[in-house]
């Protein structure tokens, strides 16, 4: 099953505003993926009232948890994982709006290519 992670962290202030940072997540049994995402923003205040994933994606990771159960390497680059990569992205779409029963999602998570 996939479950869906998210956090916010406390948003930074300097003298050209501030900048709230985020990151919504979906964790299988075998993979973790998420997305991180950053807004710059005039005051602290509206990075306090700032929703967990606003702003621009700038980074992404996947980790293959039988291969690295401490994730340590992110994958999301490698040709290998692509098309578990893909799903991840798409079941996170689903999970961050989803309500009630439609977020019990199952997922079928194709196996990285040969070559990792």
């Amino acid at each position: 099953r996939a479950i869906l992670i998210e956090a916010k962290h406390p948003p930074r202030g300097g003298r050209l505003g501030a900048v709230a940072r985020s990151f919504f997540g979906v964790r299988t049994r075998r993979y973790a993926y998420v997305e991180r995402h950053k807004l710059r923003l005039a005051t602290l205040q509206q990075g306090l009232d700032a929703q967990i994933g606003a702003g621009k994606v700038v980074d992404r990771e996947l980790y293959d948890l039988r291969r690295d159960p401490y994730q340590l390497e992110s994958l999301h680059r490698k040709r290998a994982y692509r098309r578990p990569r893909r799903t991840l992205a798409e079941a996170l779409d689903r999970l961050r709006t989803c309500q009630g029963p439609s977020c019990l999602l199952e997922l079928s998570l194709p196996a990285p290519a040969k070559r990792p």
